[in-house]
């Protein structure tokens, strides 16, 4: 359960809960912790428990048996999301070891990147990671498709910041007490947002900088060096068939597998679901970027600016918060 709860998830809200019954393992929604400012038709909320649902089946491998995974078993409890039986025993492959061994050193990556180049096949890695959870990782390596998913990342995040439940949602879960597990914790993120190239997103101000009567340069200015251009971050975009709760949690599965595909070789991803929230862009970004398939999530991929720009984990919260065990479950 460990591994599972290392999921990501909006403003590291957690919003996941774990009830053991009857030999199975159910995941259900914490809709406690649903965002509606942000994420108001829980998109994001299903996204991350599709996260945390690929970290309980890795964590089920990590043990030497095999997940079998019902989603959404149960019409009537929209809630109950999955439920994860153990079908037979098998030693973990190495892939499995490979993001394993990758799961402390994934984060949110908020802040500038290096130039320093994602090496080609890794690429190919992370967008075979996506197809085996039955998503598209699409990457946006047209200059022009990658400065139209710019623009439209900085139109949301502007449109964003002007929404005040939304704003209070960034202050309540980015300016909780050290001890709190759970939110992002203000190491985790610059004290003034900022980007250091065009080619890069715009990331949320998540220490609330921005005022309303301000109006921020939201895209930089051409970068003056060409060196810096040569290796911009990869861009990408998260793509599913249907856009349904189904393929939202598939979608979340998808993103886990790419973070830790990523991570395995030192690069850090960001993570853009401003398109996608109180004011929906989404339809600028499948007109513009996905040829009509549905986004998902819009990311980036590269290597830290420095080492230490990765700090420690973002907390989580303890296991007996998240898991419970039905009675039934206790008798047997």
């Amino acid at each position: 359960m460990a591994i599972a709860i290392r999921a990501p998830s909006l403003h590291n809200s957690q919003p996941w809960m774990f009830v053991l019954r009857g030999g199975a393992l159910e995941l259900r929604a914490d809709s406690s912790r649903h965002l509606p400012g942000t994420d108001p038709d829980t998109r994001q909320m299903l996204l991350s428990c599709g996260a945390a649902l690929f970290g309980a089946r890795l964590g089920v491998r990590a043990l030497g048996y095999l997940p079998h995974v019902d989603l959404l078993p149960e019409p009537s409890q929209p809630e109950l999301l999955a439920r994860i039986h153990v079908r037979g025993e098998a030693p973990a492959e190495p892939e499995d070891e490979i993001l394993l061994r990758a799961l402390p050193w994934r984060c949110s990556l908020r802040s500038g990147f290096a130039p320093a180049p994602v090496r080609a096949g890794l690429v190919t890695a992370m967008r075979r990671a996506a197809a085996r959870e039955r998503a598209v990782l699409l990457i946006l390596d047209d200059p022009v498709r990658r400065r139209a998913a710019a623009e439209i990342v900085a139109a949301a995040d502007l449109a964003q910041a002007g929404s005040a439940q939304a704003a209070r949602e960034l202050r309540t879960w980015t300016t909780r007490p050290p001890a709190d597990a759970d939110g992002v914790p203000s190491w985790a993120y610059p004290a003034r947002p900022s980007t250091s190239r065009a080619e890069e997103f715009v990331v949320r101000d998540f220490a609330q900088t921005f005022r309303p009567d301000e109006t921020p340069e939201l895209l930089p200015p051409e970068p003056p060096a060409d060196s810096d251009r040569a290796n911009p971050p990869v861009a990408a975009a998260l793509i599913t068939r249907g856009d349904a709760p189904a393929d939202w949690l598939h979608a979340g599965q998808a993103l886990h597998r790419v973070l830790l595909t990523a991570a395995a070789e030192g690069v850090q991803a960001s993570l853009h679901s401003q398109p996608f929230g109180p004011v929906d862009l989404r339809h600028s970004v499948r007109q513009a970027l996905t040829d009509g398939a549905e986004p998902q999530l819009l990311l980036q991929f590269g290597h830290p600016v420095r080492r230490d720009a990765v700090g420690p984990a973002t907390p989580r919260r303890p296991v007996a918060d998240v898991l419970t065990v039905a009675e039934s479950s206790a008798e047997t």
